[in-house]
């Protein structure tokens, strides 16, 4: 079955409506492939800017670092180091309070963690400095699990800072 007004096309119709087609779905990859390439240029940029926060804020000098991680996404990204030492938390709170005040970081808030309802004694304290968060999380009784006692990150896109 033909539909009249399908019937009254001629092939350079087709043709036609099948090149504009394509001039669409081209034009609407660019875009997207644009956005896309200015995007990941903006992650790269925060995550140079992370590290060299990072870089700036020196971890106390009794501390042995024991591992560090990057995550880059599009819409967020975070750079992590994880410390053992004999310091106390009261000690490595204080530590970075003092560092973080130095370099133009405000001090959010301080939260407990629980685990399935239960508390092992660990601690996530919050900074902020414009759009970046920076967190001191301590292990508490998980530090014998996890193998670190503190860890020290900064974020982007992840924890509202403004």
């Amino acid at each position: 079955m033909q539909f009249g007004f399908i019937r009254k096309r001629g092939k350079p119709f087709w043709t036609l409506l099948s090149l504009l087609a394509i001039v669409v779905v081209g034009a609407a990859w660019f875009v997207v492939f644009r956005a896309y390439q200015s995007t990941s240029a903006s992650a790269q940029l925060m995550q140079r800017r992370l590290q060299e926060e990072l870089t700036a804020i020196e971890p106390p000098a009794s501390v042995h670092r024991v591992q560090h991680n990057e995550i880059s996404k599009i819409g967020h990204g975070n750079i992590s180091e994880y410390f053992q030492t004999d310091l106390s938390y009261g000690e490595i709170r204080g530590y970075y309070d003092g560092e973080l005040v130095k370099h133009g970081w405000k001090f959010q808030k301080e939260t407990k963690l629980t685990s399935w309802g239960e508390d092992h004694g660990e601690l996530m304290a919050f900074y902020c400095k414009e759009s970046v968060s920076a967190e001191l999380y301590y292990t508490g009784q998980e530090e014998t699990n996890l193998k670190y006692r503190y860890s020290f990150g900064l974020s982007w896109g992840i924890y509202q800072c403004k």
